[in-house]
């Protein structure tokens, strides 16, 4: 890492776990670039990869743009609240607080607004009122 002071992180569910640790990060690749640029920083190090309980991670020296002073940090991991990770989720029934806490996502209203911006059906259990 540079001494520039910032780290840009992000992270990813590994929903394939059978692809190859090169093939994970490849895909994350095409996304890194955009992820720090929607956070108003720029990367100019080695990004460091990393797997840990599922989830890809990755880190890298930054700098931020339009003279920020601090990187906002991310509450959810970036990625977390896309259609096709949300969808299978609730397919498998799991409430929106489930899928919260196997996203690391924290508020089940977080998953909430993604599943009804996607027009993804609420799981199982909670259309049944059952409890998690």
């Amino acid at each position: 890492m540079s001494g520039t002071g910032f780290l840009f992180r992000a992270s990813w569910p590994i929903l394939k776990p059978d692809f190859p640790e090169t093939w994970l990060k490849v895909e994350a690749c095409e996304q890194l670039d955009r992820m720090a640029r929607e956070e108003r920083c720029r990367i100019v190090g080695e990004v460091a990869w990393s797997i840990e309980d599922g989830r890809l991670y990755a880190r890298a020296a930054a700098v931020p743009l339009d003279g920020q002073k601090t990187v906002p940090a991310k509450r959810a991991p970036y990625g977390s609240m896309r259609a096709e990770v949300i969808g299978p989720l609730a397919a498998e029934g799991l409430t929106d607080q489930q899928i919260a806490d196997r996203l690391g996502a924290g508020s089940a209203s977080g998953v909430r607004r993604a599943r009804e911006r996607f027009g993804i059906a609420a799981g199982e259990q909670q259309r049944k009122g059952q409890a998690a």
